[in-house]
This record gives C-alpha cells, structure tokens and sequence, in this order.
C-alpha cells in the first residue's frame, strides 16, 4: 500500500466541484515488474463523502494496444476502453465509453474486490478527459 500525503502533484483528469477524477505519480521505488517495459500509474475518484485510490501496473504489448485504443477513441470519440492493472496485484479497473456529443460515461472500482476497501463509482465526462490521459500515458 502506499500512503500519499502530498495531493499537489495529482493530475486532474475531471472536476465538477462535485466529484474528481485524477492521476498520482508513484514513486520510483514502487515502480515494478522487472525486465518489462511497463508504466506504473496512481487513479484515484472522490466526492463529497467518499474517496478511492489504485495503482495499476501497464505492461509491454497490452500497455501499447491500450494506448493505441486510447488515441482511436480519442480522435474518433466513438468506443471504449477498460483501464485495468496488468501487473495482476489488484482487480481495480476505469471504464470510459463515449456516448453522444462528446460525452463520456466513467465506471470503475479503486481498490481490490477482495478487500473491505474498494470504491465502486460512475460519473459523466467529456473528452476533455482523454487528452489528459493520453498526455499522461505518453501518446
């Protein structure tokens, strides 16, 4: 687990004032799988009264086609695409499905389903969000 007290460096992917979608950088030293070219990321959801964070682990080819996924809902904004960790120490995921207008519908779970402390969520966004997570994964 890693706890986190500085909240300054998060990077908001949505803000309604009401609730908060964002990205946390993970330190180097919780950065894992050894030999594989893999990008470790910190997804967190929050609201008036609840709050739930994640790390997923995207690794090798599945973080390339995710990426590739990513860019083409993106430019087309039209599907979807599951978030989840690849690094197999949760079963957390965010999904995003494009509606109409450029409107998203956001659902997930932060946290393992197998722990008290998992956070299931929905909110609606727009595409505004997936600029800032390709800029974040690299695209």
């Amino acid at each position: 687990m890693i706890v986190r007290n500085d909240t300054q460096n998060d990077t908001v992917l949505w803000d309604n004032g009401k609730e908060r979608l964002y990205i946390f950088e993970i330190p180097p030293e919780n950065c894992y799988i050894p030999d594989k070219p893999c990008i470790t990321i910190g997804f967190g959801y929050e609201n008036a009264r609840y709050k739930g964070e994640d790390v997923f682990v995207f690794v090798g080819e599945q973080y390339l086609e995710l990426r590739n996924k990513i860019a083409a809902v993106s430019r087309d904004l039209n599907g979807s695409f599951r978030l989840y960790d690849m690094g197999w120490d949760t079963d957390g995921y965010i999904d995003i499905n494009m509606t109409t207008n450029g409107k998203a519908e956001v659902t997930g779970r932060l946290g393992a389903s197998f722990s008290p402390y998992s956070l299931q969520f929905e909110l609606r966004v727009d595409q505004t969000v997936l600029t800032a997570l390709l800029r974040i994964l690299k695209i």
